[in-house]
């Protein structure tokens, strides 16, 4: 059976505009627990979404781009870029990165 592990990280903050990114970058916090050879990664950004009895709902859209990762002398890092794909600034948005070990 697959073995999954999941993070989340928030950033709230100046607006990140439409047309903008956002670079990351993380290190997993215990790579041998993860078989690095037949793992997958997913990693997914989501604008935030209030309740819409107290804030309007504004059309939002992130995309994550350019996901890479690199083995350094201290282990292996992730590279990626959320990107506002959407119509209208977003302040605030989650990015869910999730390890499956098949």
């Amino acid at each position: 059976m697959a073995k999954t592990e999941f993070h989340k990280m928030d950033y709230s903050g100046d607006y990140l505009e439409v047309g903008a990114t956002h670079n990351w970058w993380l290190t997993h916090s215990d790579y041998t627990r993860v078989n690095l050879t037949s793992v997958q990664v997913n990693v997914t950004a989501h604008p935030w979404v209030f309740l819409p009895h107290y804030y309007s709902l504004i059309p939002s859209e992130l995309s994550v781009e350019n996901v890479r990762s690199r083995v350094t002398e201290n282990g292996l890092v992730m590279y990626f870029r959320v990107k506002n794909t959407g119509p209208n600034p977003v302040a605030y948005y989650g990015v869910g990165i999730s390890f499956i070990d098949e």
